[in-house]
């Protein structure tokens, strides 16, 4: 992902509803605020299957990323775009 994702998204207001990161910055993305709905950290007595923990995706880690913009959503809220890669922060 990069600036070029943004060409074709209209800027109408002043400021702008997004913002690029150049250059990218490293970042430690926080998985379990990435998906709505996964806040992570469930409790082991939940009723999830024993299966579903040990091969289940991890919600509850950070990731290495890196932030090249931040993105405002219809409810004002800003989100950080970035993607993973193999660097350590």
């Amino acid at each position: 992902m990069n600036g070029d994702l943004y060409e074709n998204w209209p800027v109408t207001f002043d400021p702008p509803t997004r913002r690029i990161v150049d250059p990218p910055q490293r970042v430690l993305v926080n998985v379990a605020l990435t998906v709505a709905g996964s806040s992570g950290g469930g409790s082991f007595r939940d009723g999830t299957p024993l299966k579903v923990r040990s091969e289940g995706l991890s919600m509850d880690v950070k990731a290495p990323g890196l932030l090249h913009a931040w993105a405002k959503t219809s409810r004002g809220q800003w989100l950080c775009c970035s993607y993973s890669s193999s660097m350590t922060v």
